[in-house]
């Protein structure tokens, strides 16, 4: 068996790993994976959560993320790959990979550019990114530009024992944007309070409903 090494975070958490090539994993919140070096490769398991890798250039040992039923392959490069609800986000920074699936076709990403793929490993068409907003997370901050607000509430809730609730569905499509710190939910409450009219109160434990303020 080859050895391997395991990290992982907790809610809230963020960790950073220098790999034994000095590659180096940021790890956000809630996230778990598994290191594999051997002789030919370099393996990276995504259990859960989120990680952005800065690859060391080795072009006789290819570094390889693994998640869900595909893989992204790197040679020198920064990525990153997020699993969400079964479905698997793949962005690159910087460099080149290359993203397969055994029900799609090997694509290769530009730099600024995302693409997912679902649980039976259907690729969707690449879009383009923002560079700041994809990395902040990375320095524990949230970018959004003209996001839903569910989308928001999502991300959000990835970083707090405290989960936020819609009162109405349709609230989801409010279209946000700001920058928040990860960890500042109250900044958040009291940002969509004043910039959105919305109000906060709880819902139960760990819950906090969100509604629009009445008239």
């Amino acid at each position: 068996q080859v050895p391997f090494s395991q990290y992982a975070t907790a809610v809230g958490e963020q960790r950073h790993v220098t790999l034994p090539d000095g590659s180096r994993l940021v790890l956000d919140t809630d996230t778990l994976v598994r290191v594999t070096y051997e002789r030919s490769w370099r393996r990276i398991a995504l259990s859960r959560g989120r990680l952005q890798a800065d690859v060391a250039h080795d072009a006789s040992r290819p570094f390889v993320v693994t998640s869900g039923v595909g893989s992204v392959r790197a040679l020198g490069t920064v990525f990153q790959v997020e699993r969400q609800s079964g479905n698997t986000i793949v962005r690159l920074l910087q460099g080149r990979v290359v993203v397969d699936t055994p029900a799609g076709r090997t694509r290769e990403l530009y730099p600024l550019q995302q693409l997912a793929y679902d649980p039976a490993g259907k690729l969707e068409s690449p879009k383009s990114i923002d560079s700041e907003a994809a990395e902040s997370w990375t320095r524990g901050r949230l970018v959004f530009n003209n996001e839903r607000l569910a989308d928001l509430v999502s991300e959000f809730n990835r970083y707090s024992r405290d989960q936020l609730v819609l009162s109405e569905a349709t609230l989801g499509d409010i279209r946000v944007s700001g920058a928040f710190n990860a960890d500042d939910q109250a900044g958040l409450l009291a940002a969509l309070r004043q910039g959105w009219g919305l109000q906060a109160k709880p819902a139960g434990k760990n819950r906090i409903e969100l509604s629009a303020s009445k008239q």
